[in-house]
């Protein structure tokens, strides 16, 4: 009995210490399949960033080459004498080159975004030189100002890219961004004015004064 009694105890001895050990491997056999989960969403994260990144850029990609083609077809209309047409097809070829500067702003590529925004400028000012000859004013001033609105967002955009988030457009370009013109900022040590015909301006306090006192620029 006394036996029996002995092997019973260390039956149940070591099949409390088997238990235990079992219960210590869970702890790091928890933390490697948290680990793994982590690791698998990470890798998964990255690979579909990558294919949105590679869609974005084929779509950007996409729009500039419908610019093209329509900026080739106004060309060839208008050396054909068709300016109407030739017109319509320079306003299609800045929005392609508008839409695709949208695909690259979601990548942050600001000097694409500045080429493609000063492709849609130079389409703009075609389309407004055929309706000025057409004595389509209406439309021909519209143009105009499209063309120097997108050419402010090239400029920025490539300003961006070379200097950095700290880089300010002169004062007229700012003017075509904002829906206020007092929002227009300046550099350090200079002020905000406005001539007579309302044309923004940073200039040096001393300056302004100056200027005020001439009669060249108004007085806030």
């Amino acid at each position: 009995m006394g036996k029996f009694v002995r092997d019973n105890s260390s039956f149940v001895t070591a099949s409390s210490i088997s238990t235990t050990n079992l219960w210590h491997l869970k702890i790091p056999l928890l933390k490697i399949i948290t680990i793994s989960l982590i690791l698998c969403n990470f890798i998964f994260d990255s690979v579909f960033a990558d294919e949105h990144t590679d869609i974005t850029k084929e779509l950007a990609e996409k729009h500039e080459n419908l610019g093209r083609a329509h900026e080739l077809e106004a060309q060839k209309l208008a050396s054909n004498g068709n300016f109407q047409k030739s017109a319509d097809k320079f306003d299609l070829a800045a929005k392609q080159y508008e839409e695709s500067a949208s695909y690259y702003s979601k990548l942050h590529d600001y000097l694409n975004i500045g080429k493609l925004y000063g492709r849609a400028s130079f389409a703009y000012e075609e389309a407004a030189m055929i309706h000025s000859e057409l004595h389509d004013f209406e439309n021909s001033l519209l143009n105009y100002f499209l063309s120097d609105k997108f050419n402010a967002h090239s400029l920025y955009n490539v300003g961006i890219a070379k200097f950095g988030d700290t880089y300010l457009l002169p004062p007229k370009f700012q003017a075509f961004l904002l829906d206020d013109p007092h929002k227009i900022v300046c550099k350090n040590g200079l002020e905000l004015a406005f001539n007579i015909n309302d044309s923004p301006a940073c200039v040096l306090h001393s300056t302004k004064i100056k200027l005020v006192e001439r009669g060249w620029i108004k007085v806030n």
